[in-house]
């Protein structure tokens, strides 16, 4: 087979490392995605929500295979809604030092 992408082992949780999904876990978590998505829903139309804003990423792209896990785009990919990324200000190095 092919060599393990670099990333993967930082996109994932140690604890999950054992883990072999059977068939009915992985129907479990279609049937658990499917009840989240439902109630998100249910929770956007009852507040009469069109959207939401939330952040993509604490800081601009980082070196390919060198991202972790994804917490900041974990509930629109789970939702599988449309989203977009709308820039904000610009980098500066003194700003964005304890960021780099």
């Amino acid at each position: 087979g092919e060599p393990i992408v670099p990333s993967i082992p930082a996109t994932t949780y140690p604890h999950l490392k054992d883990f072999t999904p059977t068939l009915d876990d992985v129907s479990d978590m279609n049937v658990a995605e499917l009840e989240t998505m439902a109630t998100f829903r249910q929770v956007l139309v009852e507040n009469q929500l069109d959207g939401i804003v939330m952040p993509v990423y604490q800081a601009t792209a980082v070196p390919h295979d060198t991202y972790g896990i994804p917490i900041y785009t974990v509930l629109a990919n789970l939702l599988d809604y449309p989203s977009c990324a709308i820039p904000y200000g610009k980098a500066e190095k003194a700003i964005d030092l304890g960021f780099v």
